[in-house]
């Protein structure tokens, strides 16, 4: 079960200019603020025909094909919401009634992907406003204030730039935790939709530079629909974003149907995504230990699959040590393909305190895998 293709390198940027195709580069000069007049940014456009769109070809206003511009805010694919984003636009290119336009945060392992498969993608900053240190804003002097925001502001123009290069009929931010794209949207009054696949606060404890409420409101206000990966992040975002305007769609995953190989006294499990303490990595630890402690003659094993920061490895490693299960722990980096690992485990976990949908869930029921 392959969730993304194997790598290949981007194609280099060319010669070409604004004419399009595979290797070109646009660049729109802006100055960042507080830096410099001469220190500038630029955005890099890769794909065939991203930017404007073929010579005569119709688009979605004429009976062609929608131009959509979907924005990432990771340039990775090891969240749930880039592995959701990157099958949703490979599986409508294949419709051939959408043709869509990824912009990430900076070229790598998303835009090698996107490169495979042939999908066209605009490398462009798009800062986020929930940073992920929960105590950013406690005790912000209100100047730094002032400049995040108007550093915000500064990306919205360049954002827009983007979108008047590229020409999409509507403007699809795949995240709660980048503005940009909405803002920029709102600013060229083009259709912007607006897609979650996370509570912010709740799972990932990250605070809003204007403050949840105001910041869900500006989610509902600038978007013509708000699509939820669950009810559960749709009620969440209620009431700044209207029920009458979200609509919950649930995630597709690709996995197939496995074996599950039992054997008698020994029991496999997997825990599978980002290892973190929101995750419940530490709780799926001590419950092996528990396991064990209470079954002797029972034998658990527990992979731990995925990024993992450098201080929690060594937090988690020492806390296997001190409950005598580091023989039965194991921790694994990330892969673009876990199959082997669901092939392996029967039983796979989610301990994540809040869970916006759930994706590893929905992959393990279709692996047979509780």
């Amino acid at each position: 079960m392959s969730r993304i293709p194997s790598k290949s390198p981007v194609r280099e940027n060319g010669p070409q200019g604004l004419k399009g195709g595979w290797g070109t580069e646009s660049a729109v000069w802006i100055p960042r603020p507080w830096l410099p007049m001469e220190s500038l940014i630029k955005y890099t456009v890769h794909g065939p025909e991203v930017l404007g769109g073929r010579a005569g070809a119709r688009n979605g206003l004429d009976g062609g094909p929608i131009r959509a511009l979907f924005a990432s805010h990771g340039s990775k694919l090891v969240g749930g919401a880039e592995l959701c984003l990157f099958e949703l636009v490979r599986a409508l290119v294949q419709t051939e009634r959408v043709y869509p336009i990824v912009s990430v945060p900076r070229q790598g392992e998303f835009t090698d992907a996107l490169a495979e498969a042939d999908i066209p993608f605009v490398a462009v900053p798009t800062p986020r406003w929930t940073p992920s240190d929960p105590k950013a804003f406690e005790g912000i002097h209100p100047w730094h204030y002032a400049r995040l925001t108007t550093s915000l502001l500064i990306r919205v123009l360049l954002y827009a730039a983007v979108i008047r290069a590229t020409r999409p009929n509507v403007v699809v931010t795949n995240t709660a935790t980048i503005p940009t794209p909405a803002l920029a949207s709102a600013l060229l009054r083009k259709p912007h939709i607006w897609l979650l696949h996370e509570f912010v606060t709740l799972d990932h404890h990250f605070p809003y530079l204007l403050g949840e409420r105001v910041s869900q409101h500006l989610i509902g206000r600038l978007s013509v629909l708000v699509i939820a990966n669950s009810s559960a992040v749709r009620q969440h975002f209620a009431p700044g974003v209207p029920l009458s305007k979200s609509r919950v769609i649930h995630p597709s995953v690709s996995a197939g149907a496995r074996e599950n190989r039992m054997t008698p006294g020994e029991l496999r499990v997997l825990l599978l995504g980002n290892q973190t303490a929101t995750k419940g990595t530490e709780l799926a630890v001590r419950a092996v230990a528990r396991l064990a402690s209470e079954e002797p003659r029972f034998r658990v094993a527990l992979r731990l699959v995925g990024p993992i920061a450098p201080d929690y490895r060594r937090a988690m490693t020492k806390l296997c040590k001190e409950l005598a299960v580091s023989d039965a722990v194991t921790m694994f980096e990330f892969t673009a393909d876990p199959s082997s690992h669901f092939e392996w485990s029967n039983v796979v976990l989610m301990c994540s305190e809040n869970e916006a949908f759930g994706r590893v869930t929905a992959e393990a029921l279709k692996c047979g895998r509780p």
